[in-house]
């Protein structure tokens, strides 16, 4: 059996940002910033629908997250035909961590 799950927590390096497909759902954009043991990393999240909306209306940068998700791996060409690869986290839960550390659980 194969899993496909990520945890991970950080910080918003930039405000969400929300789009819509061509049926009108939404999907909202985030990069979180996870620092462990004095390494820095930068990953993109996804999510849709309903919790879209939710992270875009309650999330800005500097937010703390933690994102329960799966990985998503895509192929892609630049204009200038130049091949491109790219990892992001589907977010499926995201719990938003408020100030003082209280868990605001969404």
């Amino acid at each position: 059996m194969d899993i496909n799950r990520v945890f991970i927590s950080g910080m918003l390096t930039r405000d969400p940002e929300i789009f819509y497909n061509s049926s009108n759902n939404p999907l909202t954009r985030m990069n979180i910033m996870v620092v462990n043991q004095n390494r820095v990393n930068f990953f993109d999240v996804v999510v849709y629908s309903k919790l879209a909306e939710v992270c875009k209306e309650k999330l800005t940068k500097d937010s703390k997250i933690i994102v329960e998700g799966k990985l998503k791996f895509s192929n892609f060409f630049l204009k200038s035909g130049e091949h491109r690869t790219k990892i992001e986290i589907i977010g499926e839960t995201i719990n938003f961590i408020e100030r003082g550390g209280k868990l605001n659980v969404k």
